[in-house]
């Protein structure tokens, strides 16, 4: 509340949304009053330094994962983009800001699309994920003097814990462009207490069976990700249909409405 006091300025304490003060360090001055959420007790702002903290860790994950399998292929932005797809998933739940990532390239300069992914199956149990890659069309490169090529299937791994990721990368054969259009199958083992992953290839052309390191030459992808809990699992997928569903363990409250009748009054005669 306000107070009168004698002189040139006769009044301090709080006025509408400012606050009008004669003594301190700084004199007599006039000072907005703190919006709500902007203390660093209040809980709006504990729970956003939690989220910031938790995304930032993910991210960096990821972007240590990526820089191992992409090499020098990975954008120099890729951190950056990363963390701006984490930010529109307003869920904390890490499989939802795992799903986030699906289709990211490791540079968005060299995109998968503009070579041609090969159809790809995926078959998920209890203690192994397999996948299957079909080629229906070869790859296309305009690099000069390229002859072939192969694709890298990297899976990323979590278990419910906050150790880092676990990864596992198998290789095909060099294929040649000229050659039939051939199939491959890479079966991963789970590892142990493993629940979300995410699934990354990459392809590479090369001359005669020997990588082109350009990055023309080359494309990487985030191209699934799932959890090997299968109520997770069929949840995600239901997710991907209607948008608006709740987590699994959240269920609407069932609400109950009664319709009350006006009392009867009793004219007194």
């Amino acid at each position: 509340m306000a107070k009168i006091n004698p002189g040139l300025v006769g009044i301090t304490g709080k006025v509408g949304d400012s606050i009008i003060t004669r003594r301190g360090r700084y004199g007599s001055h006039i000072r907005k009053v703190v919006r709500p959420g902007t203390k660093k007790d209040e809980q709006a702002l504990k729970e956003q330094y939690t989220r910031t903290a938790s995304l930032n860790r993910l991210a960096a994950e990821v972007n240590a994962v990526m820089k191992e399998l992409a090499d020098d292929l990975k954008s120099s932005r890729f951190y950056v983009q990363l963390l701006s797809r984490f930010k529109k998933e307003t869920s904390n739940n890490r499989l939802l800001l795992l799903r986030k990532l699906k289709g990211m390239d490791a540079h968005p300069t060299y995109p998968m699309a503009g070579y041609g992914l090969p159809d790809i199956r995926l078959i998920t149990n209890r203690n192994e994920l397999c996948v299957n890659l079909e080629i229906l069309t070869h790859p296309i490169c305009r690099v000069r003097g390229v002859n072939c090529y192969c694709f890298e299937v990297s899976l990323v791994t979590w278990d419910r814990t906050d150790n880092p990721p676990d990864c596992k990368r198998q290789y095909s054969d060099w294929v040649g462009i000229t050659d039939d259009k051939p199939e491959f199958e890479f079966p991963f083992e789970k590892p142990d207490r493993a629940v979300h992953w995410i699934l990354c290839i990459r392809l590479r052309f090369g001359v005669n069976n020997c990588p082109d390191k350009t990055f023309p030459a080359q494309a990487m992808q985030i191209v699934d990700t799932g959890s090997f809990d299968k109520r997770e699992q069929a949840w995600l997928e239901e997710l991907a249909v209607k948008p608006e569903m709740m987590e699994p363990e959240k269920r609407r409250e069932r609400v109950v409405v009664e319709r009350v009748k006006a009392k009867v009054k009793v004219v007194d005669k």
